[in-house]
């Protein structure tokens, strides 16, 4: 959760409430302003957790499923520290972050197209990526995290702008991921949503090798 806390601050900045969804079982957020720990609130109730997943500006999610509230009720969602692949389902109003693979015998990066596809894509636990996989699954830093959710919020107010750089690495993630089928039993279909701009920029040598 302290990987988060910088994409908390930008939120804060704009004017924004963050709500930290979760159990009580999770580590307790340090005092922050216009942040509310709602996983440690005396509040917290199955319709709360509905109501404020299905009313939010946008969810910051991540694989763990609690995501596909907002989604049923038309919520933008920047996906964070995705995977399996094979396991998402984001729209055209979406933005996402999947994790980089390396691999633990000699140290290769996954490309992006590669990290998404089969077989890696299809795994459902945690271990699976080490034991079976072989890889190193490494999670987003907490830069990663805050730009794409400010790409977000300029996405929501009007004032993205895309560079066509940015647009060409789009284009180019988009097509080969399309041809491995990362959307599973859909091909020639394209994932729908953006991967995070500033992201795809940082590791383009990871989609043009």
């Amino acid at each position: 959760i302290p990987s988060y806390f910088d994409a908390f601050d930008e939120i804060v900045k704009r004017g924004g409430w963050v709500i930290r969804m979760g159990d009580n079982k999770m580590m307790p957020l340090p005092k922050m302003p216009q942040v509310i720990d709602y996983a440690h609130s005396e509040y917290k109730s199955d319709w709360m957790d509905v109501f404020l997943c299905a009313s939010a500006k946008f969810m910051i999610g991540t694989s763990s499923g609690l995501y596909t509230l907002s989604y049923l009720f038309g919520v933008p969602i920047v996906m964070t520290n995705n995977f399996p692949a094979g396991g998402s389902y984001l729209s055209r109003k979406d933005l996402f972050l999947p994790r980089l693979m390396k691999k633990m015998n000699g140290g290769r990066m996954l490309n992006l197209d590669e990290l998404m596809a089969s077989p890696y894509s299809k795994g459902i636990t945690d271990g699976m990526y080490a034991n079976i996989f072989n890889v190193e699954v490494i999670p987003n830093t907490d830069w990663e995290i805050k730009s794409i959710c400010i790409e977000m919020m300029d996405t929501l107010d009007g004032s993205i702008e895309y560079s066509k750089d940015d647009e060409k690495l789009q284009e180019t993630f988009k097509a080969k991921t399309t041809a491995k089928e990362v959307m599973v039993g859909f091909p020639d279909i394209s994932i729908p949503s953006r991967i995070g701009k500033d992201f795809l920029s940082k590791h383009s040598n990871l989609l043009l090798n």
